[in-house]
C-alpha cells in the first residue's frame, strides 16, 4: 500500500466494511449490476485522471467515477461501463464523466461502443456533450465522436452500426450506420453523407483489437452474461474445474504462493469507500464479483453477479490492518490472527 494512505487507512476501515455489507445486501438480477462503477480495462501509453483536484496516473483497474476527468497524451484508454459498454479514448483526448450515462468530449476523439441485445429498448442510453453539439445514442452500436480543431468549434459523429441523433440549438441529425454528419459552432447538423467505414487508421486498428477481446471465449459458458467480456482474460491466465458444491470455478495459473488481494493497492473512491484496484487483467471481475475459495493446495474464484468494492474480511492491530477473502458463506477462508503470520 503506498505509504501516504497508510495513516488513513486505519480510521476508514469502517468505511469499507459498510461499502462491502451494502454490496452483499443485493440480490442477484438478470440485468447488470447498475450500482458498479466504469472501470479502466485497458491502458497503453500515457493518460492521467483528475479527481477532486488531484491528478493519478491511470491504471489497470481503476474505477472511474461521476466528476472524474480523463486526459491522454501519447497514450489510449479504454474504460468498461457496468453494462459492458467500451469507451475507447484514442491520444490527445480530454474526457469528462458527468454522470454514469452522460459524458463530455472537449477535445480529441473516442469510440463509444454500446452494449445491449437486438431489441433497441433494452440498451443503455448514452449522451455525449461536446462544444458543438450532443450525441445521443439510441440502442446498441458503434460511434465515433471526435473534435475536430483545438477550440471545439466542429464535432464529427460517425456510426459504424445502431444510429444516434447529433443535436445543438440550431438543428439535429440522425446519423444512421455507414453515415456522419459534422456540426459546427452556430449552425445546425451538416446532412448525412455516406462514409467507408472498411477505411481504418491506427485508432480504429486499436478499437478493433480491444473489441476482439471482449468477444465470446471459452471461459463464457461459465459466467453471467455482463461477464463474458473478461472471458478471454480467463481463457489466458487460469482454467475451470468443477468443485463441490460451488459447481465451475477458476483456477488462476499464478504462483503457488499467491494471494487474493494481494498483487495490487487500496484506494478510496467516491460514494464508494476504500476499494480494491488488482494490477492483474483479470482482477476487477474475480475480485468485485463472486468470492474466492481454498482447497488445501490454490486458490479458486467462485463467479458472481453482485459488485462490491472488495469481498474481504479484516482485522486490525496498532500498527496494521490485515484483510482476508471472504468465502462462498460469507465468512473468512482463513480465521484472521493477531501476532503471527503475514501481516
Amino acid at each position: 500500500m503506498p505509504s501516504s494512505r497508510v495513516s488513513r487507512f486505519l480510521g476508514l476501515v469502517g468505511v469499507c466494511l459498510v461499502a462491502v455489507a451494502r454490496g452483499s445486501g443485493t440480490s442477484a438480477q438478470e440485468a447488470f449490476d447498475a450500482s458498479a462503477p466504469a472501470h479502466v480495462m485497458h491502458v497503453e501509453g500515457s493518460a492521467t485522471l483528475e479527481r477532486d483536484g488531484q491528478i493519478e496516473v491511470v491504471t489497470l483497474n481503476m474505477p472511474v467515477v461521476a466528476g472524474d476527468r480523463l486526459r491522454t497524451s501519447a497514450g489510449r484508454v479504454e474504460i468498461l461501463f457496468p453494462d459492458t459498454t467500451a469507451l475507447d479514448v484514442d491520444e490527445d483526448s480530454d474526457v469528462d464523466v458527468l454522470s454514469p450515462t452522460l459524458l463530455r468530449i472537449s477535445a480529441g476523439r473516442a469510440m463509444l461502443t454500446v452494449a445491449g441485445p437486438g431489441d433497441p429498448s433494452g440498451a443503455v442510453r448514452y449522451q455525449v456533450d461536446t462544444p458543438a453539439a450532443a450525441i445521443e445514442t439510441d440502442g446498441p452500436g458503434e460511434f465515433r465522436i471526435t473534435v475536430l480543431d483545438r477550440r471545439g468549434d466542429e464535432t464529427e459523429l460517425a456510426v459504424t452500426r445502431g444510429f444516434a441523433r447529433l443535436t445543438n440549438d440550431r438543428g439535429s441529425a440522425t446519423v444512421r450506420a455507414g453515415e456522419q454528419s459534422i456540426a459546427f459552432d452556430g449552425s445546425a447538423p451538416t446532412r448525412t453523407q455516406i462514409f467507408n467505414s472498411a477505411r481504418f487508421d491506427p485508432f480504429d486498428r486499436w478499437v478493433a483489437e480491444r473489441r476482439s477481446e471482449r468477444v465470446a471465449a471459452a471461459s463464457a459458458r461459465y459466467l453471467p452474461r455482463d461477464l463474458q467480456v473478461y472471458g478471454g482474460a480467463l481463457d489466458r491466465d487460469g482454467s475451470w474445474r468443477n468443485e463441490a458444491p460451488y459447481g465451475n470455478v477458476w483456477y488462476p495459473t499464478v504462483a503457488s504462493d499467491w494471494q487474493p488481494y494481494y498483487n495490487g493497492y487500496w484506494s478510496t473512491v467516491p460514494s464508494y469507500g476504500w476499494t480494491w484496484i488488482g494490477a492483474d487483467v483479470w482482477s476487477w471481475p474475480t475480485h468485485h464479483y463472486g468470492r474466492w475459495g481454498h482447497n488445501g493446495r490454490a486458490w479458486f474464484w467462485i463467479p458472481g453477479r453482485t459488485w462490491g468494492p472488495a469481498w474481504v474480511s479484516w482485522a486490525a492491530a496498532s500498527d496494521y490492518v490485515s484483510w482476508c477473502p471472504l468465502g462462498f458463506d460469507g465468512r473468512p477462508v482463513f480465521a484472521l490472527s493477531i501476532g503471527t503470520g503475514a501481516p
